[in-house]
C-alpha cells in the first residue's frame, strides 16, 4: 500500500505543479507577451 500512497502524492504534486505553471503562462499571454511565452514553454519542456 505504500507504493499506491506514494503514487497519490506524485500525481497530485504534478496536478498542482501544472496549474502553477499554467496559470504563470497564461499571466504572461495576458500581456501579449507571445515569443517570452513560448520560449520559457519551450526551456520547461526540454528538462
Amino acid at each position: 500500500m505504500a507504493t499506491r500512497e506514494k503514487n497519490i502524492w506524485i500525481l497530485i504534486i504534478f496536478i498542482l505543479s501544472g496549474l502553477v505553471i499554467g496559470g504563470l503562462l497564461g499571466q504572461l499571454a495576458s500581456r501579449s507577451r507571445f515569443p517570452l511565452v513560448v520560449i520559457v514553454w519551450a526551456r520547461i519542456w526540454t528538462f
